[in-house]
């Protein structure tokens, strides 16, 4: 199992925006990805530091992770690239 996840899950094999990865490993972290199905609700920063009980700075630092990762240029295209990639789901 692990080398076919070895095959499959390829980071240096991109996509339109970013690294491509199977749906067994997102190189999101479980955090991240909390983060940005709050995005796709519409929630700001601070209304996501309140709802998982982190300050709204170290949620900038996320979203920052978030769209790096995922080649995105604004939280709109990281919501899209995360459904796109099924990381999330509406």
């Amino acid at each position: 199992m692990l080398a076919r996840l070895a095959v499959e899950c390829r980071p240096d094999i991109t996509w339109n925006h970013g690294p491509a990865w199977c749906g067994i490993c997102n190189p999101l972290t479980e955090r991240e990805v909390e983060v940005l199905r709050r995005i796709a609700e519409g929630d700001r920063n601070r209304d996501i530091g309140e709802h998982l009980g982190i300050a709204e700075d170290t949620v900038k630092v996320h979203v920052k992770r978030i769209m790096d990762k995922l080649g995105a240029k604004d939280r709109t295209q990281a919501v899209a690239i995360g459904i796109r990639r099924g990381v999330i789901s509406l």
